[in-house]
């Protein structure tokens, strides 16, 4: 597969339009089993909260379309890096408009990276928040070096392992990819189908990349933040080994004095899967 910068940097898909329900957030946070009472009890909580993570629900049909508008292959496809920027919280009963446009191109040794910046604004036009996202297209080449028209926030990086860092673990249930998929409304067949996760080479069915990021982050929102999801303003990270589940994994968090908590999330053979997480909160 080979993927041309002069068809798709600077590719900017057409709007979709997400109304966020409250049977929507109710399933988002039931799947990571995030069951705050900020969440799903709308009788102390009128104003129901909506877990940090859940503007990848707006964002997923513009990129599904760019995949159905350029002819690629999703399982060819896994998610590499995620920077998620968060202007105000997402509200219930409101409708939200999202676009994807390619910023940037770049020949690596498994494929092609590929940066996105997602933005997705109110009824209003007022940007609510903005994602750049980075995926690597497994074996595929690109006809030059790489190209670069616009250049994606820095995020923090730091070294492994975290010096006295709070650990948690979470057991992964074998059909999490399955339900995730269903209750994010997130379908890429390689996290739920092996004979698609055999097409691109991968041994089985991988569980998404965004779940295991929303799991760390329920765990700081519960555990660091006063289960507060709303004091968010920034999440990122780079996800380095796949999740196969039923799986162990185990959550590494440490505190900064600088509004910012870095996490990682290894598996329990002690790999890195998840690693330069990070909360930029208020």
């Amino acid at each position: 597969m080979i993927l041309k910068p002069s068809e798709l940097v600077s590719y900017i898909g057409p709007v979709f339009e997400l109304n966020v329900t409250k049977r929507h957030t109710m399933a988002y946070a039931a799947c990571l089993n995030d069951l705050l009472p900020i969440y799903f009890d709308d009788m102390t909580h009128p104003k129901l909260g909506i877990h940090p993570l859940f503007p990848v629900c707006c964002e997923w049909p513009a990129l599904l379309d760019f995949f159905h508008e350029n002819n690629l292959p999703m399982h060819r496809m896994v998610h590499a890096t995620h920077d998620l920027h968060i202007y105000q919280p997402l509200s219930l009963g409101q409708s939200y408009f999202t676009t994807a446009e390619v910023i940037s191109l770049e020949q690596r040794t498994p494929g092609i990276y590929l940066t996105w910046k997602l933005k997705t604004v109110d009824s209003d036009d007022i940007v609510v928040n903005e994602t750049w996202q980075g995926n690597l297209f497994l074996g595929a080449k690109t006809e030059d070096c790489g190209a670069f028209p616009q250049i994606a926030p820095s995020t923090p990086k730091f070294s492994s392992p975290l010096v006295e860092a709070q650990v948690s673990s979470l057991e992964i249930s074998g059909g999490l990819a399955h339900t995730y998929t269903e209750c994010a409304r997130i379908w890429n067949p390689i996290h739920t189908e092996k004979s698609a996760a055999h097409q691109g080479n991968m041994a089985e069915p991988l569980l998404h990349g965004t779940a295991t990021l929303a799991l760390a982050v329920s765990e700081i929102v519960k555990n660091t933040l006063n289960s507060d999801p709303e004091k968010i303003r920034r999440i990122g990270c780079r996800f380095s080994k796949p999740v196969i589940a039923p799986t162990h994994l185990r959550i590494e968090t440490l505190e900064t004095e600088e509004e910012l908590i870095i996490f990682q999330v290894l598996s329990q053979k002690g790999d890195v899967v998840l690693r330069d997480g990070f909360v930029e909160h208020r």
